[in-house]
């Protein structure tokens, strides 16, 4: 069965921010980790399971929120400041 995720716009934001942040226009290594995060999102939409609902939402009428933790082989591109010039 497959559900909908539904990324909000916060969290949309907080993407373009992070993708800004790790340079990934411009590292390969970035951008394949930025779309691996990404791809992991996503993946909600068949294994919504694989996460716990938070103990403050068992009962409650709202959906239940399932936090998920990203791990992805290798680690977060460093930020590179960019040289003014």
């Amino acid at each position: 069965m497959i559900y909908a995720v539904n990324i909000t716009l916060r969290a949309e934001r907080d993407l373009e921010h992070l993708y800004g942040e790790i340079d990934a226009a411009e590292s390969d290594a970035a951008r394949k980790w930025y779309e691996g995060l990404k791809r992991q999102i996503l993946s909600l939409e068949e294994l919504p399971n694989r996460c716990p609902v938070t103990p403050e939402k068992k009962n409650s009428p709202a959906p239940p929120l399932r936090p998920q933790t990203v791990r992805l082989s290798g680690n977060l591109p460093r930020h590179r400041k960019k040289e003014a010039g």
